[in-house]
């Protein structure tokens, strides 16, 4: 007895030899008896044996048998996640004698049961009780634990996708959608399970918003809600295009719109209206790229007659009133921007760089200056200034680079500054030069092509520096593309944001975004009433769709004429603007995207004044894990 006491007993059968290597007592032996078929294979028993360790038990042996089996974490979520996956996972513990243990694994961790356990079933009961816990606690079959294997399922990479696969199945199976169409949004609020649940929310508030039978907090509160959602990505335009509509719808109609001069209309603009071009714009890119494009055809139809009608019209053929006073308004000039912004910094022989970015008007500036002061280091000022009229092109740039007059002669569009042609960066460089030798011209993407090494070198010898970048322009004045100029705009704060940073790569700390001119957009085709009549011009110098220069013009009801003397443009020429949106028929191209009249979105740009600071202005944040309710 001293020697059994005292020693390891040897027992040459199989199973005690089994518990021996796996180093577990010989209280083993019966459960390791009944999974004999385990341990047939070396490769699993060596892999088990690296899991065990002393505080083991036989629930747990049973748990790290079937997780060996079926190749992943001994965690009971992870061996739930993993037998989604496929079918031939069940099939392996099915030969393994493992089955009935994993309903014992099942039970005591998500208290599933039933008369005849399957798979599928527990899938089938997973799911639902996932959707009731969110909707109808009562009626849910698991405990929270199954409730939050769920939602670890959802935030899975690994698994992830085979949620999606798994909840459409039980969706159709069940007949979810039915069930789904009779809650309440309230009620569906915090529920995700199913991709109906999505559907539904957004189905409902869309029909809100055009009943206007809910205002923009509800609707950001509910799309906030849904941001974290696992079914979000598939829609996260529509609720983007949802909540800059009902933004913008809003409003509109809580707006008073009047303005009692030059000055007002514009300070208006600036401080209030832009931000109804700013949710439209927002508005039409989300639901260009909608997930869905036929959940937003009717709200697509109420947002372009509200922004056109209730706004655009309105402010527009107000302001009109006030053009006379254009000349002798209080605020900056386009063509001061020189004297008044550039010259001090040569005064001082200080150096400076310009972007001009075609036609980024007010709003959009107003967007990038805010996207700019995120930045670490950045600071911004944005302010307007009205850009010369017709508010094209060719006067514009002419009008930021220095000169004592601009002439259009009689035979096309190109302005002269001071006699020099202003078309074109090498005809620019040179007007910059005959005012400043230390001065250039310069592309976007020259500039950007630059190394290091290179630009210090360009900078150092160029103390002004005029940058020009065309994006919006030249997306929206192609009949192929005017469509995607909101696009344009998003990525040409991409560009803009490289071109300021390229800048403070090349030791220069002093940066102006400004425009020639801004824009005119409606998503819908143009109307046949806004179409100024009338007779034919005899060879005119320009005929664009906002404005027509040439000799012995005659204004009607739909445009206001102007000599060049009363625009400050030295010539003989007559030039025709076309009254609030009103537009010209011309031939070729597209008439969503227009310019070079009057409006205020077109006339009023950003002058955005940028530094960077020596040192952070961001810093640490005290961090709280949110628990899961």
């Amino acid at each position: 007895l001293d020697l059994v006491l005292s020693n390891h007993v040897f027992h040459a059968d199989k199973i005690s030899l089994t518990v021996s290597e796996l180093g577990l007592d010989m209280s083993y032996k019966n459960a390791i008896s009944k999974y004999m078929k385990f341990f047939n294979a070396a490769k699993r028993a060596e892999s088990l044996k690296s899991l065990l360790n002393s505080k083991d038990n036989e629930e747990t042996l049973i748990m790290k048998m079937i997780a060996v089996s079926i190749g992943c974490d001994a965690s009971v979520n992870i061996i739930a996640l993993r037998l989604q996956e496929s079918e031939k996972h069940l099939e392996t513990l099915k030969k393994l004698d493992l089955e009935d243990e994993l309903w014992g694994v099942l039970l005591r961790a998500y208290s599933y049961k039933a008369e005849t356990p399957s798979f599928q079933d527990f899938t089938y009961k997973l799911l639902q009780n996932h959707f009731f816990w969110g909707v109808d606690s009562s009626k849910t079959a698991l405990n929270r634990e199954a409730m939050l294997l769920v939602r670890s399922w959802m935030d899975s990479k690994t698994y992830g996708e085979c949620y999606r696969d798994k909840a459409t199945e039980v969706a159709e199976a069940l007949h979810v959608d039915g069930v789904v169409n009779d809650l309440k949004h309230n009620e569906l609020l915090l529920c995700d399970t199913y991709n109906s649940c999505e559907k539904a929310i957004i189905l409902h508030v869309k029909n809100k918003i055009v009943a206007d039978d809910i205002n923009s907090d509800e609707v950001s509160n509910i799309v906030e809600a849904r941001e974290h959602t696992f079914w979000y990505d598939g829609y996260k335009n529509i609720y983007k295009s949802l909540l800059y509509g009902s933004l913008l719808i809003q409003n509109i109609k809580s707006q008073r719109f009047s303005c009692e001069s030059f000055e007002d209309a514009v300070n208006r603009y600036t401080h209030q209206w832009q931000k109804l071009d700013f949710f439209y714009r927002k508005y039409i890119y989300h639901s260009n790229k909608a997930e869905h494009i036929h959940i937003l055809k009717e709200l697509d139809s109420k947002v372009e007659d509200i922004y056109k009608n209730g706004y655009l019209r309105v402010v527009n053929e107000m302001f009109q009133n006030f053009i006379p006073e254009y000349s002798n308004t209080g605020f900056m000039h386009q063509r001061d921007f020189f004297d008044k912004k550039i010259q001090p910094f040569i005064d001082k022989d200080d150096n400076v760089v310009v972007i001009i970015s075609d036609a980024l008007r007010y709003e959009c500036g107003a967007e990038l200056s805010s996207k700019l002061d995120s930045i670490n280091r950045y600071s911004t000022e944005c302010e307007s200034m009205v850009c010369s009229l017709p508010s094209y092109t060719q006067l514009g740039m002419a009008s930021l680079l220095p000169h004592k007059e601009l002439e259009l002669k009689d035979k096309d569009d190109i302005v002269y500054a001071d006699g020099l042609r202003s078309s074109g960066i090498a005809n620019r460089t040179k007007i910059l030069q005959s005012h400043y030798k230390s001065s250039i011209a310069i592309s976007d993407e020259e500039f950007l092509a630059l190394n290091r090494d290179d630009g210090r070198a360009f900078v150092k010898e160029n103390k002004v520096i005029f940058i020009y970048h065309d994006e919006i322009d030249s997306t929206g004045d192609k009949l192929s593309s005017e469509e995607r100029v909101f696009d344009a705009v998003e990525s040409s704060f991409e560009t803009i944001t490289k071109l300021i940073k390229q800048t403070s790569l090349f030791n220069r700390s002093n940066i102006l975004v400004t425009a020639d001119h801004g824009f005119l957009y409606q998503n819908t085709p143009t109307d046949e009433s806004e179409f100024c009549k009338f007779n034919d011009i005899v060879k005119p110098i320009k005929m664009n769709r906002r404005f027509i220069i040439g000799k012995d013009l005659e204004a009607d009801n739909c445009t206001q004429k102007f000599s060049s003397a009363e625009l400050n443009i030295k010539g003989s020429n007559d030039i025709l603007l076309a009254n609030s949106i009103n537009k010209m028929r011309v031939q070729g191209g597209g008439n969503r995207f227009v310019h070079g009249s009057f409006s205020l979105q077109e006339l009023v740009i950003p002058l955005i004044s940028i530094r960077k600071k020596r040192s952070d202005d961001i810093s640490l944040v005290e961090v709280e894990v949110m628990s899961i309710p």
